[in-house]
């Protein structure tokens, strides 16, 4: 007999969550007022360094400018300041420019940058729901599919920025269809949104294949086939289940979109809060980076809010259902071994033979077409690009390796841990990687670990998102509330009955994340925050390679078909250790 399940939704529970969304907001604000006195030096100092990189200070000119903006003494009174200011929705002025106010400097670029990502996402939603279909249908037929795993992990692995040049150059520059730069009605809007689209979808569609996956491993599903019922409410329901697990992640994948559009914005010079972001964070402009990291934090906020909403009252009818059952976990849908290595074995051969080869600068074969003695031609200037491909292999994917592995273990950690968790998840995930590196930036300027540390950061909330998500669908099924009813502890609660169905769903997710990772790694290398220009590393070789994607497709799309490749054989090899699990 099935059982029902209602999630629970107490007026105790919602005076906790809304405690811990409390504690969040003045945590994040006042970090935001802190930022100044986080780099170690005076304030007036880094005003000074804001608006003249090149000279240097003197104790009359550094005077002046404390005078001129009334600037605090010690942090105490900073944060006084700040608070008092942010009631206000007064940030202070730009240090760069005095005459603009930091706040109306955010709102200017508010507009495009919310059209952009929520156009963005809603196309990414609706490609992933395309590609995720003929999955659905082989299940409500019975069957097994693998449609939407190969597309997924190729999409997500797809460089933004490297695609907005290739657009420019192609679409806007050759053949003359589209605007290439600027911000002036909607033609201008369309080949940025293609840009953010693409890897929206890759990452959305793959969460949605988890999700409809899991839920097609539940009883309900095999008694409905056997007994008769309609393939197209099977499909409704597989539909239903997934859009459970996905719609939260859509308004995350909005909030993060926000701000993340940084890459195409300063790509296409549109007058975003991308763009700002990175003119603060280049010139070190600190209350107007924190008049952004206040809004984007309350986005965060609202968009955390609708999304456990929505997901409640999604889970509630489905809950009550008898499509709520136990879940045996992910199903045995083995790929075996040979996909990852037909993805895999060509790139590692690859850079076996380019680690033979010298990547001495020649500037006499600069940008050379492939050929026998360059196999993958040369860069910008006539370095070998299977050389240099080769010499970045292991600083890049090893550092991604080592993040990605940080991020699934913290994320599991922290979604496990409680409601409170996804409350936090929800609110920072509006800070994705290339927002955070930028807000590093303007305190500490850019390096290498300006990049590590921007993505370690925030790379876990998304996977905690998920498990929090999951953990809520786990609590809600009958084997759960037995095992509690029968006074099973928390531990065994928790040991038994939830990370069983939890941790193979957040190690795909994980696999799915290294070639963002390595991504968000090359974003900020590419806007001159992360690797320096002379380093090997795929990211930087994508940021040098940009400019020249009409003159040298090949420059270009050697190191992105490498990420491609990478993250391609880690997803198929995730799917296929789960699936052995399983079995």
């Amino acid at each position: 007999m099935p059982s029902r399940h209602r999630p629970t939704c107490s007026y105790r529970s919602i005076l906790g969550l809304t405690r811990t969304t409390v504690l969040i907001v003045l945590g994040g604000l006042l970090f935001a007022a802190v930022l100044p006195w986080l780099s170690g030096r005076d304030i007036a100092v880094s005003v000074f360094r804001a608006r003249e990189s090149e000279r240097t200070p003197d104790p009359e000119v550094i005077e002046n400018i404390r005078n001129e903006l009334d600037l605090p003494s010690n942090p105490i009174e900073d944060i006084q300041r700040f608070f008092i200011g942010f009631v206000h929705l007064d940030f202070g002025v730009s240090w760069v420019n005095p005459s603009n106010s930091a706040w109306n400097t955010v709102l200017a670029g508010f507009g495009p940058s919310v059209f952009l990502a929520g156009t963005a996402t809603l196309l990414g939603t609706m490609i992933a729901c395309t590609l995720i279909w003929p999955r659905v249908n082989a299940y409500s037929q019975g069957r097994r599919s693998h449609a939407g795993l190969l597309s997924s992990a190729v999409l997500s692995s797809v460089p933004e920025f490297v695609l907005a040049s290739l657009l420019i150059n192609f679409i806007a520059i050759q053949l003359g269809y589209l605007p290439a730069t600027g911000w002036d009605g909607l033609r201008y809007a369309i080949l940025p949104v293609i840009s953010l689209t693409i890897p929206i979808s890759g990452m959305l569609s793959r969460i949605l294949l988890i999700a409809v996956d899991t839920a097609a491993t539940e009883p309900w599903v095999r008694t409905w086939l056997v007994n008769g019922i309609p393939g197209y409410r099977v499909r409704r329901s597989l539909i239903r289940r997934g859009f459970a697990t996905l719609t939260p992640q859509i308004f995350l994948f909005f909030a993060g979109t926000l701000v993340s559009t940084a890459l195409v914005e300063n790509i296409f010079s549109i007058p975003g809060i991308g763009r700002i972001a990175v003119q603060a964070a280049t010139h070190q402009d600190v209350p107007v980076m924190q008049a952004l990291l206040t809004l984007v934090l309350f986005i965060g906020v609202a968009c955390g809010f609708l999304s456990r909403c929505i997901h409640y009252f999604m889970m509630r009818p489905i809950a009550q259902s008898h499509e709520a059952g136990l879940s045996h976990g992910q199903p045995h849908i083995d790929v075996g071994w040979v996909p990852p290595l037909v993805a895999i074995i060509p790139l590692i051969l690859a850079l076996v033979v380019g680690s033979f080869r010298s990547s001495a600068i020649t500037p006499t074969a600069r940008l050379e077409s492939p050929s026998l003695t360059h196999p993958l031609g040369t860069d910008q200037v006539g370095r070998d690009v299977l050389a240099r491909m080769a010499d970045g292999a292991i600083p890049t994917v090893g550092i991604a390796l080592i993040t990605t592995a940080v991020c699934v273990v913290i994320g599991v950690i922290i979604g496990l841990s409680g409601d409170w968790a996804h409350v936090l998840s929800d609110t920072l995930n509006a800070l994705p990687a290339v927002f955070i590196g930028l807000v590093i930036a303007s305190v500490f300027g850019a390096s290498v670990w300006t990049a590590a540390v921007a993505v370690m950061a925030v790379g876990w909330i998304p996977i905690a998102a998920h498990c929090s998500a999951l953990a809520l669908d786990v609590r809600h099924q009958g084997h759960y509330e037995w095992a509690r009813d029968s006074g099973a502890g928390r531990w065994r609660l928790l040991i038994v009955h939830t990370i069983p169905f939890v941790v193979p769903a957040a190690l795909r997710h994980g696999a799915t994340r290294l070639g963002h990772n390595i991504l968000a790694l090359a974003g900020l290398a590419f806007l001159g925050i992360g690797a320096g220009h002379d380093s090997p590393q795929w990211g930087t070789m994508l940021s040098e390679a940009a400019p020249y994607a009409d003159r040298a497709l090949w420059f270009a799309l050697s190191p992105t078909c490498a990420l491609i490749l990478v993250g391609l054989s880690t997803t198929l090899v995730a799917d296929h250790i789960v699936s052995r699990r399983r079995s």
